[in-house]
């Protein structure tokens, strides 16, 4: 899907998630510091970034080959607090994909799970997250990340 997305932009922009950039246009405005952890790579982060407008909206940018181990390992969540000089423990993860929550979650960090078309599947078969911690789950946000 990524490499489709990134040679057509009006998939790109067909498929953004506006409750995600609701909430980052929301606490930028508010002066927190925010990263993007993502498994795509460096690229077509950009690529997708310059696209959606949001390419000055991240403090850091942490991809897939920045780190050893991919989602759902912790490391690309730790590279990117460390960046962002923010310990773990004061970090607030949205996150789309279940390797992902399960990866900052196992960071130490607070976790939203927003899944989307594509995860939503993976997120309802679940029965749990295995314990690995708190992860709040918001199906709809609209109110606050518009507001």
């Amino acid at each position: 899907m990524i490499r489709k997305m990134i040679r057509d932009p009006a998939t790109m922009q067909h498929v953004q998630f506006p409750n995600a950039v609701g909430l980052l246009h929301r606490v930028r405005q508010q002066g927190i510091r925010t990263g993007l952890a993502t498994m795509s790579t460096a690229e077509q982060a950009y690529v997708v970034l310059a696209v959606l407008g949001l390419h000055k909206e991240f403090d850091c940018v942490v991809t897939c080959q920045d780190v050893p181990n991919g989602k759902p390992h912790p490391d690309i969540f730790l590279l990117a607090a460390h960046r962002l000089h923010v310990p773990p423990d004061e970090c607030l993860v949205v996150e789309d994909s279940v390797p992902g929550v399960r990866g900052a979650l196992a960071a130490g960090m607070w976790c939203v799970a927003v899944p989307n078309d594509f995860s939503r599947r993976a997120f309802t078969s679940l029965d749990s997250l295995d314990g690995v911690g708190l992860c709040i789950s918001l199906m709809n946000w609209n109110g606050w990340c518009n507001a």
